[in-house]
């Protein structure tokens, strides 16, 4: 399912940097539009509809919160990246009471940034998709009912729900240290996004993205206590690659950076 997005950035520089250093193509993702002031991106936003906004908080007339404080009350659904030099907590409170998705500082990390990118694009994906399953609900429950008729299994499937989510489960604990989405898990039991999105929330309580970010901060918890590898090392190992993105996350998850766990939970034998 291809995406769009949007970019506003009063820094000319910046906002042709995003545009052509991201990979959107290998995202699957279009970017729509290009902005310099919060005016401009809310009117491309109207025209466009994008499912992701790209926003620095400073920009002339009106700045980022404003315009995504307006972004919201349209499109409310539209997930909001916000990029910012300031790491203030009233900005950061702001920012959360406005429903920004999450936001990279500057000087911007482009590796982490696509990586945030990726994660916050397979997370709108697998929504679209639970969506799109509720509107087909009467559709599915009618041909449910013929299978039934008929004296077929539906949805039709070789393997169980169970055998299936069990799959699932390893298939994630096994490549914790790659890079993969929903997609390559779905293909690999053979069946599709939208019928593996909607037996994953069921089966896990949690979205897809939501269960394998929460699965790679415990690893990296264990990896931590007990064994001698650098932080880097750590995050490299349950897939981030960028060891500052990989702190953001730990700390988002844990309330606290990766050293700080380390130090707080070894033994005294433990200690050098």
């Amino acid at each position: 399912m291809r995406l769009k997005a949007l970019i506003a950035d009063d820094e000319l520089h910046i906002l042709q940097n995003l545009n052509a250093v991201i990979r959107w193509e290998r995202l699957d993702i279009e970017v729509v539009g290009l902005a310099r002031t919060g005016e401009q991106a809310l009117a491309l936003a109207t025209e466009h509809g994008p499912h992701l906004v790209l926003s620095d908080i400073r920009m002339p007339n009106m700045d980022g919160l404003r315009f995504v404080e307006a972004l919201k009350k349209a499109q409310p659904d539209v997930r909001v990246l916000m990029i910012t030099g300031y790491q203030d907590y009233e900005y950061a409170r702001t920012m959360i009471r406005l429903g920004v998705s999450d936001y990279i500082l500057k000087p911007i990390d482009y590796e982490g940034l696509e990586t945030t990118i990726r994660e916050l694009a397979s997370d709108i994906r697998e929504r679209l998709e639970e969506r799109r399953l509720a509107f087909d609900g009467q559709s599915a429950r009618a041909d449910a009912a013929g299978a039934e008729a008929a004296g077929a299994e539906w949805p039709p499937r070789k393997k169980s729900r169970e055998q299936l989510m069990k799959e699932a489960g390893e298939f994630i604990r096994r490549n914790l240290g790659r890079d993969f989405g929903l997609e390559d898990v779905a293909d690999h039991l053979g069946i599709s996004n939208s019928y593996f999105s909607l037996l994953f929330k069921q089966t896990y309580g949690e979205t897809f993205v939501e269960h394998v970010t929460r699965s790679r901060i415990e690893k990296a918890k264990t990896l931590l206590v007990q064994t001698p590898y650098s932080v880097t090392e750590i995050g490299k190992a349950v897939g981030y690659a960028d060891r500052r993105y990989f702190t953001k996350v730990f700390q988002r998850l844990t309330g606290t950076i990766p050293s700080e766990y380390r130090e707080r939970h070894l033994t005294k034998e433990d200690r050098p």
